[in-house]
């Protein structure tokens, strides 16, 4: 019976390690894609045409420019991303970048 609850115990901990490397892991995957975010505009505009149009095909879905305006239909996923976002986050700052009201999850 001790032996059991020593086994039990072993494979519980063994498990939770696990776990906690996973969550590290996800974590770390996070943080690097808020990265490639938060310099996705300077990458962008560094791109020749062929790339520029790529990431806009992946991105976006029956543009419509009419009467001098565009109107962007996201593709999945990034509509739901772009639907939650607050709409102060999509306003744009002098130097053209994007201005969410707190920029205490971006990294450093």
């Amino acid at each position: 019976m001790i032996a059991d609850f020593q086994e039990d115990e072993r494979r519980i901990g063994r498990e939770l390690e696990m776990r906690m490397d996973a969550e590290l892991e996800y974590i770390d995957e996070g943080l690097t894609l808020l990265g490639v975010a938060k310099g996705a505009k300077r990458l962008f505009e560094g791109e020749d045409l062929y790339v520029k149009k790529q990431v806009l095909t992946t991105l976006l879905s029956n543009s419509i420019y009419r009467n001098r305006t565009l109107t962007a239909t996201y593709r999945k996923p990034f509509d739901i991303i772009v639907k939650k976002l607050p709409q102060a986050a999509l306003a744009r700052e002098p130097e053209g970048g994007f201005s969410p009201k707190s920029r205490k999850w971006l990294p450093e």
